[in-house]
């Protein structure tokens, strides 16, 4: 789970009295430490701090507007330990509408997807297959590993500069939720 009360963290304060079990008290952590924060690239700046500086590699999920539910699984594989090569692993988003140079230079073709990039070596892997939390496991282990196979690329595109993609929820609360 991480080591107690680092940035963003609080002990916590009541006792857990729950079942006992692991759903419910997986839940009861979950409400403590809601996971992993998998944070959103709106420019070239936030792709360079959060993966780029950090070296290894980059696991880049490419959500289309409605990405709710693709970023959950995708923070299910981020949560999951990879074994020895998690320090390798950076872990962020981009919405597929905002950075269309981006998943030209990928040849990202279908939404969700992943783009596992390299940028030291100029290599990156591109996912094909449900996105769902297993194969998305499977996907990151083998690219971890070196049994994924990997294409060369010249150069990384620059992130267009953009605003954050708002969750559905949060739209329907700016422009007031109409019912059909």
């Amino acid at each position: 789970m991480g080591k107690a009360l680092k940035e963003g963290w609080a002990a916590p304060t009541d006792v857990y009295s729950g079942a006992l079990g692991l759903g419910p008290i997986g839940e009861a952590v979950a409400k403590i430490n809601p996971g992993i924060p998998i944070p959103e690239m709106i420019n070239q700046d936030a792709l360079d701090k959060a993966c780029i500086s950090k070296g290894g590699i980059c696991l880049i999920a490419v959500l289309p507007s409605r990405f709710e539910k693709p970023l959950e699984h995708f923070k299910g594989v981020a949560s999951r330990w990879l074994g020895d090569s998690a320090a390798l692993a950076n872990f962020v988003w981009l919405n597929e509408e905002k950075q269309e140079r981006f998943v030209e230079t990928f040849k990202v073709e279908y939404f969700p997807g992943l783009v596992a990039v390299n940028v030291r070596k100029k290599l990156y892997s591109s996912f094909v297959g449900n996105f769902d939390t297993e194969t998305l496991y499977s996907f990151v282990t083998r690219v971890l590993s070196g049994k994924e196979a990997l294409t060369r690329f010249d150069s990384l595109p620059k992130l267009e500069k953009a605003s954050p993609t708002l969750p559905m929820a949060g739209l329907d609360a700016l422009l007031g939720k109409k019912e059909l």
